[in-house]
């Protein structure tokens, strides 16, 4: 079909033609419009480079955020040769084409576009509107648990498509969550078929059953099934640890386990920390004579030991640097600070994490 043009911006018709094919005969304009989603879901990756300027820099004249916040920048996201995307790239994407199937009403389309001359606004985006008479909110890209990343493990059920509970009738909700039953069942069906974390099968043992250490060498393996040098690198790690280690924080812990993201030599690298000493927080004291620290590589997953004191040496003459993202953590993991920084409420702020 041709492409409409709206005010300022056209989607890539590779791309409106991939989301719009194999929609299920007979579907509803609520499963339409999931259908849509899931495959651009799938299809379209958030920017890491975006990623890694906005976490440390935070500057609206870094040279990824100034060419995506351009409105012509849409219709080059074809799905194939560019597949980067950010919240209100994707916004623009999806709205256009719910718009242009008439799943959408064009008020809750020109709502949505955060336009300003031929830039975006740069802040997060996120799409409200009403589907088939159910009012929804619908963000794919919030956290390294975003949907722009799980869609491709098939591992979980997608979260960024939600129901505005207020507004919505009983038949209405009735709806919404019929058809999320019916994706979390295809889902579960598919995960029987094939598991995404193949190296952490554990034949008759649980995860649960495993010793701290035998966690510690699973979550190291791991490192190899990992996607390709991409935001779903930082994606899968993070739930391979969630999968592996309790996220319950505690005053004394037996045994200490933490993951931190640090930028350096060009890349984002995973730090790896493990003491199985643990962390003598009630004394204000660190036990660092047990403390293994492994730098791993995303980019070429190799793995290589190295010590508290190179590291402090790396971030402190700003050769390196922590992510500083909300949902990571601001400093580091609490092993990389000095002791008398350290109180119990820095600690329960950082989130201290203990793996049995």
């Amino acid at each position: 079909m041709e492409k409409v043009e709206f005010d300022r911006y056209k989607v890539n018709e590779k791309l409106y033609n991939y989301a719009v094919s194999e929609v299920p005969e007979n579907a509803t304009p609520l499963e339409e419009a999931r259908h849509i989603y899931t495959r651009l879901c799938k299809k379209l990756c958030y920017s890491i480079e975006y990623f890694i300027e906005d976490s440390l820099y935070n500057s609206p004249f870094s040279p990824t955020k100034k060419r995506m916040s351009k409105l012509s920048y849409v219709e080059t996201v074809d799905g194939e040769k560019n597949k980067d995307v950010v919240c209100f790239v994707f916004t623009a994407i999806y709205s256009y084409i719910l718009y242009d199937r008439g799943l959408i009403t064009e008020e809750d389309f020109r709502e949505n576009l955060k336009i300003k001359y031929d830039d975006f606004y740069t802040s997060h985006t996120s799409i409200e509107c009403c589907i088939d008479g159910v009012r929804l909110e619908i963000d794919a890209s919030k956290g390294l648990d975003m949907d722009l990343c799980l869609a491709k493990f098939g591992y979980h059920q997608l979260q960024g498509w939600k129901e505005q509970f207020s507004g919505n009738s009983p038949e209405e909700s009735e709806k919404f969550y019929k058809l999320l039953e019916e994706e979390k069942l295809k889902i579960a069906k598919k995960q029987m078929k094939e598991r995404i974390y193949k190296n952490l099968k554990t034949s008759e043992k649980t995860y649960n059953n495993l010793t701290f250490r035998e966690k510690c060498d699973l979550f190291l393996a791991s490192i190899q099934e990992a996607p390709s040098y991409s935001l779903e690198t930082l994606s899968f790690i993070t739930e391979t640890y969630k999968n592996l280690f309790s996220d319950k924080t505690y005053s004394n812990d037996t045994k200490y386990v933490d993951s931190t993201f640090i930028y350096e030599d060009g890349e984002l690298k995973e730090y790896f920390f493990v003491n199985e000493k643990g962390y003598r927080n009630n004394v204000g004291e660190e036990n660092f004579d047990a403390l293994e620290i492994y730098e791993i590589s995303l980019k070429d997953k190799t793995i290589k030991q190295t010590t508290r004191d190179e590291l402090l040496f790396k971030t402190n003459s700003m050769h390196a640097k922590v992510i500083s993202e909300s949902f990571l953590k601001r400093n580091g993991s609490p092993m990389m600070n000095k002791a008398t920084s350290l109180s119990p409420n820095y600690i329960t702020i950082q989130g201290v994490k203990n793996a049995k």
